[in-house]
């Protein structure tokens, strides 16, 4: 669904930057965060790519694979706070010490 838009008959399916970000704005994974847009996802599609010397005369630097796949979401998985009031709590001052 998310993968092999534009991949010709036998060869390798691969992700288009357009169906990175369909498929990370679909998942709801950047929903609550701030400044993470489309231009966001894209930057973290390209820094995971692999570099090509032709860039010219293939396409290859706009096909990404399985292991640079797996480097983007480590990248967007980076940008995602797990807890969004972290912030909270981080500035507590007393500890709570669990009694005997």
């Amino acid at each position: 669904r998310y993968s092999g838009k534009y991949t010709k008959p036998s060869k390798p399916k691969f992700m288009s930057v357009e169906e990175f970000i369909y498929l990370i704005n679909d998942s709801g994974a950047l929903r609550y965060e701030v400044g993470h847009g489309s231009s966001e996802i894209g930057c973290q599609f390209n820094l995971s790519m692999m570099t090509y010397i032709d860039e010219i005369n293939t396409n290859k630097h706009i096909q990404m694979f399985y292991y640079e796949f797996l480097e983007a979401i480590s990248r967007i998985a980076h940008k995602i706070k797990i807890f969004p009031n972290i912030e909270r709590y981080q500035n507590r001052t007393s500890v709570v010490k669990p009694t005997k």
